[in-house]
């Protein structure tokens, strides 16, 4: 019992976390896929934990429910088939990202952002988010407008 709450707190407080991902209001683990230096363009993938999140969510709900309340519906065979997708999601990323990367982005900035820069620039924007003070990021990650104006300022102070 213990475990299943504990596994349902985790669960919500980090399905909650990749909710703010997707609705633009956490732009960290996005910028941090251009940190990464290689021959392959970085595109942030978060089908496995749309899928893992919810999945872990239903299947934990469903435990607890069952011992505290007298139920005979289940959830946990949904929770199991959202994880086993979401694995198979992780696994077959590389034929998965092609379809992904048709879909329109989902957080609005993300999309303005990869339009509107070019790799180095993304890049460096990324390594300068990480020197950003907490509350600077707050900021940034609550307004795109001003986000886009530190962004500008960081590509025009690094111009060769």
């Amino acid at each position: 019992m213990l475990f299943s709450i504990t596994l349902l707190v985790v669960s919500m407080a980090l399905g909650a976390r990749y909710g703010m991902v997707m609705v633009g209001l956490h732009k960290g683990p996005i910028l941090a896929t251009f940190e990464k230096y290689g021959d392959d363009e970085p595109m942030y993938y978060p089908l496995p934990h749309i899928l893992l999140w919810p999945g872990l969510i239903a299947f934990a709900a469903s435990n607890v429910l069952q011992t505290t309340l007298p139920i005979s519906v289940t959830f946990a065979p949904i929770g199991i088939v959202m994880v086993l997708c979401a694995v198979l999601s992780y696994y077959y990323r590389t034929r998965l990202q092609h379809y992904w990367a048709t879909l329109p982005a989902f957080p609005e900035w993300h999309g303005r952002f990869m339009k509107t820069t070019v790799r180095g620039e993304r890049r460096r924007i990324a390594y300068m988010w990480l020197r950003l003070p907490v509350r600077t990021r707050l900021l940034y990650n609550a307004n795109d407008r001003l986000f886009f104006v530190w962004a500008e300022q960081v590509i025009v102070s690094t111009v060769n």
